[in-house]
């Protein structure tokens, strides 16, 4: 015979009888555990809306700096090399080119020599070939 008197198969509590105490302790770690995991839930959330909120207030940042140097500028050359350098600055991007839109065949796009790299030497080479190109 098992315990209880019964034939069959065995169960924990056959063996072990919770007090009101030990099941208030396991309803509690249970809870504590959800909350644990809603907190957790909730901080994530939180800290990829503040991260959001960050890229935003940068980027609108940027582009009042840019709006800003565009109405000062005494041309379009000085304003678009103004904006390239802000944007590669601003992106981390090695190297950045404006292209244009012809004068003469609209269809067609072409650099007007406005490009900014932090550091040029080693990007020569591309920054020439690229220079050259139409589209």
């Amino acid at each position: 015979m098992f315990p209880g008197g019964r034939m069959g198969v065995l169960n924990p509590s056959d063996f072990v009888t919770l007090t009101g105490v030990d099941e208030e302790i396991v309803r509690l770690r249970r809870r504590l555990a959800r909350e644990r995991t809603a907190r957790t839930t909730a901080e994530a959330i939180a800290e990829r809306g503040l991260r959001a909120l960050y890229l935003s207030q940068q980027r609108i940042a940027l582009l009042h700096r840019i709006a800003a140097k565009a109405n000062a500028a005494a041309d379009t050359h000085e304003a678009l090399s103004y904006a390239i350098a802000e944007i590669c600055t601003h992106t981390g991007w090695a190297l950045g080119h404006v292209y244009l839109a012809d004068d003469a065949n609209r269809d067609m796009l072409v650099a007007p020599q406005i490009w900014f790299a932090a550091h040029p030497e080693p990007l020569m080479p591309f920054i020439t070939e690229t220079l050259e190109r139409t589209f």
